[in-house]
């Protein structure tokens, strides 16, 4: 990678920041409790995508690792057994974060719109990301 490209962990602190945004605009624009749901779908939405990254990179780390061992048959094992332990996370993180979020509905606190905002704050971060990369990428003359 480049000294330009966006490092993910930039990218996890900008999300930090449109979630600050996004707040911020809700509590203008409408109510504390709709302005709360956002902050708490931010706050899951970003947790779990910093989880994800962390797995992610352990996963390759470990997998780039495994590949140099000199006996492939137990690196091949090693590798596979990664991968299901990653998936197993996967999941117990899905489900967790679906258990969260049902207590929190169920509650009846929670603005189900303002919280499906705040949970897109992952998604918004990666859109702007790499909008902003697509951008400088373009007004350097590079296509």
């Amino acid at each position: 990678m480049s000294g330009e490209q966006i490092s993910v962990k930039k990218m996890q602190i900008a999300g930090w920041f449109y979630l600050l945004a996004i707040f911020a605009a809700s509590v203008m624009a409408f109510s504390l409790d709709v302005a709360l749901s956002v902050l708490a779908g931010g706050i899951i939405s970003l947790l779990s995508f910093m989880v994800a990254c962390r797995e992610l990179v352990g996963l390759f780390a470990g997998a780039s690792s495994q590949g140099r061992e000199n006996d492939a048959g137990r690196g091949q094992k090693k590798a596979a057994h990664s991968v299901k332990g990653f998936l197993v996370r996967f999941w117990i993180r899905i489900v967790s974060i679906g258990v969260v979020l049902l207590v929190l509905i169920k509650s009846g606190k929670m603005h189900i719109p303002g919280l499906i905002i705040g949970l897109s704050t992952a998604v918004f971060t990666v859109i702007f990301t790499s909008l902003s990369m697509v951008k400088h990428q373009l007004s350097n003359g590079r296509r």
